[in-house]
This record gives structure tokens, C-alpha cells and sequence, in this order.
């Protein structure tokens, strides 16, 4: 059973960003299947930092993309949805640093703020441009 399983609910009728947050799911399900599919902690801090990387690399491309529109069409709420990647960006930065350093290894918690953050962003802030975006004839 995934950690995360992906909502209609989430669906923000913009395709591409329904795409890049399914993926975003995907990568985070996969962080934490292979966390309990490791047999020892060296193998864990490995597998765990590698897909980390690309859940941090994926991220940054998807708020890119997510800001430019945004931007382009000028969404209201554009300081505020930057300030929400911003955040995102200094957290997974701080966690995949630590973790690369041997400093901590991934805990429940930190799988609970990756979920909680990822929903809530897209059901609170990106569910706010979906209409917007749709309005200018984006789908």
C-alpha cells in the first residue's frame, strides 16, 4: 500500500501540474517503500539520499514550472505561492544535507511533513489557480 495514495480531490484541472504533483507522489511513496525494503542502515542512508536527491531535483523543476505560469499570467497570489516553495526548497535542502552528512536517517515524522506538505499545498494554495489558470485558457 502506498504512504501517499493519489486523490481526485487533488486535481487542480491544470494537466501538466496534475501530471508534476502524481509524480511528486510517486517519488515520495518510493522514499518510503525503500526505507522499510533495506536490510541494513548503510544500504538505507544510499537509497534513501538517491531518491531524496530526485524528490528535491523533481521539486524544484515542478515549482519552476508552477512559478513561471503563475508569473505569466499573472496570479494574484504569486508572493504568497512563492513563499510556500521557498519554505518547501529550505526544508528538504536542510533534510537531504543532514542526511548526506550521516547526521539523521528518515523518521516517520519527517515522511508525515512530505505527505502533510505535499496535500495540503495542492488541496489549500495550487487549487487556487486551477480556475484562474483555466479562465486564461490554460488547461
Amino acid at each position: 500500500m502506498d504512504f501517499i495514495e493519489w486523490k481526485d480531490s487533488y486535481s487542480t484541472g491544470i494537466a501538466l501540474m496534475d501530471k508534476h504533483h502524481q509524480r511528486l507522489v510517486a517519488l515520495i511513496n518510493q522514499l518510503y517503500a525503500g526505507v522499510f525494503a533495506c536490510e541494513d542502515v548503510e544500504q538505507e542512508r544510499a537509497l534513501t539520499a538517491s531518491i531524496l536527491v530526485q524528490l528535491e531535483d523533481y521539486a524544484e523543476y515542478h515549482f519552476t514550472v508552477e512559478e513561471q505560469l503563475m508569473s505569466e499570467y499573472h496570479f494574484s497570489e504569486y508572493t504568497e505561492h512563492l513563499s510556500e516553495h521557498d519554505a518547501f526548497r529550505e526544508k528538504i535542502t536542510a533534510l537531504s544535507s543532514r542526511l548526506s552528512a550521516g547526521e539523521i536517517a528518515l523518521s516517520f515524522s519527517t515522511f508525515e511533513f512530505l505527505r502533510d506538505w505535499l496535500t495540503d499545498h495542492i488541496l489549500v494554495n495550487d487549487k487556487k489557480y486551477g480556475p484562474f489558470l483555466r479562465e486564461k485558457g490554460v488547461n
